[in-house]
């Protein structure tokens, strides 16, 4: 199972997939690593915070060309 979530990762974006896709780092965590400590789950969630706001930053100034943007 492990063999299988880790080549899924490793799975490269294709094309435009990046412009649609918001980038949030994982501090390392596995996606079987289910024992995380309250202090560990509030880091990946200010890592998404900070993924999330960075995308908009960028998806939102004009002199970005995403894709996606209406």
């Amino acid at each position: 199972m492990t063999t299988i979530i880790e080549s899924q990762g490793n799975t490269h974006m294709h094309s435009d997939d990046w412009h649609r896709t918001i980038y949030i780092d994982t501090l390392g965590v596995g996606t079987t690593d289910f024992d995380l400590s309250d202090a560990m789950k509030k880091k990946l969630e200010n890592s998404g915070k900070k993924g999330a706001k960075a995308y908009f930053k960028w998806f939102n100034n004009p002199k970005s060309s995403p894709i996606n943007r209406p």
